[in-house]
């Protein structure tokens, strides 16, 4: 069983969709767009029909919001942000775009703000979710700010090992489809060819290990200025266990308006 992607290009590399029983990485380093990524896929899952939760550590609701509103009416988010420079037809788009374009999604997606997060924690917004509003796919942002059981920030391998551990058979006690931000180590960096590997995920181990499949993102404009994909996100499968690994596919985006297109610019193996 699995949910919507958000994306139809990354259900069919998926082999249907995010698998269901299993927790999925969403990997990049800063500046990479994984929050809008994510955003993304959660707004066009709950379109296509798919119960989506959003659970957000880092943002408020309101930053969210605004990132969807500027997604959907197209509006720049820098103008959202700052409402005195709209003008009074930008007003009206954005009043009827909250009116009609919410209609597509509201009773499918629902946002969540959260100080912390521990395991048991997220086990508890699962449970609910699931129960009352029929929920199966939850999207966490992300997944190094995840607290121990007893509260703590991780700091070690065991942390981690511990927290890999409890979403896996979270998830399977519970049918339903996690998906983690995580953040990639600095060792990207320092090679020439920048696009990350499965081995820079931070406390790779144990994640590398359990996840069932591992996504990086990549823009090649944040390392090379003079790159002819300017606007491309390249969306890089690394380990995939129930689809195709080692899988390219490039999403051209408006990181302006908050938005990464569903039809890819190209897919190469």
């Amino acid at each position: 069983e699995y949910c919507d992607s958000g994306y139809t290009i990354l259900n069919k590399i998926l082999s249907g969709g995010i698998q269901k029983n299993n927790f999925t990485l969403i990997c990049a380093r800063p500046g990479m767009g994984k929050t809008v990524f994510m955003l993304n896929q959660a707004l066009n899952s709950a379109i296509n029909g798919q119960k989506t939760l959003f659970l957000s550590i880092e943002m408020s609701i309101e930053q969210c919001m605004q990132r969807i509103l500027s997604n959907i009416s197209k509006v720049k988010l820098e103008d959202i942000l700052q409402p005195e420079n709209l003008s009074e037809s930008d007003l009206e788009h954005l009043k009827y775009t909250a009116k009609t374009k919410v209609k597509s999604f509201g009773d499918n997606l629902f946002i969540e703000e959260v100080d912390r997060l521990t395991t048991s924690e997220l086990e508890s917004k699962i449970k609910y979710y699931k129960k009352h509003l029929g929920v199966e796919l939850i999207f966490v942002d992300y997944v190094q700010i995840m607290s121990t059981k007893n509260g703590t920030k991780p700091k070690d391998e065991a942390d981690f090992r511990e927290i890999s551990g409890d979403l896996r058979e979270m998830t399977k006690r519970h049918k339903v489809a996690v998906v983690l931000g995580s953040q990639l180590s600095r060792k990207v960096e320092e090679r020439e060819n920048k696009r990350p590997m499965d081995s820079d995920l931070r406390n790779s181990g144990s994640f590398e290990q359990d996840a069932c499949t591992i996504i990086h993102l990549y823009r090649d404009s944040v390392y090379n200025k003079d790159t002819e994909e300017k606007n491309v996100l390249e969306v890089i499968f690394g380990k995939n266990r129930f689809g195709t690994s080692n899988v390219t596919v490039k999403l051209p985006y408006d990181y302006s308006t908050q938005t990464i297109f569903t039809t890819p610019v190209t897919q190469v193996a």
